[in-house]
């Protein structure tokens, strides 16, 4: 049981979860640092694709939304906030 209460305890199914950890490591291994020492660049529009892949599959395990204070939900929506200069 979770002590704040802010989970319910209802995981998505296992091909879910695997598509959820899936797209997780590879926005993952994308930003990691070790791009730096191979000298591969981010590019803004492969880190928004990487992050709407998150995003897509986390409405997939969630087809009912997630709850406002929920965190991967306010991760998400401060992202989408983000301004770029």
């Amino acid at each position: 049981a979770d002590p704040t209460g802010a989970r319910t305890g209802n995981a998505p199914d296992a091909k879910l979860a695997e598509t959820l950890e899936r797209v997780a490591r590879d926005l993952d291994e994308y930003i990691d640092k070790t791009q730096v020492q191979k000298r591969i660049a981010l590019t803004e529009d492969e880190l928004r694709d990487k992050i709407s892949n998150v995003k897509g599959a986390v409405m997939m395990a969630y087809p009912m939304g997630l709850p406002e204070w929920d965190t991967v939900k306010l991760a998400l929506d401060s992202i989408d906030n983000l301004k770029v200069r």
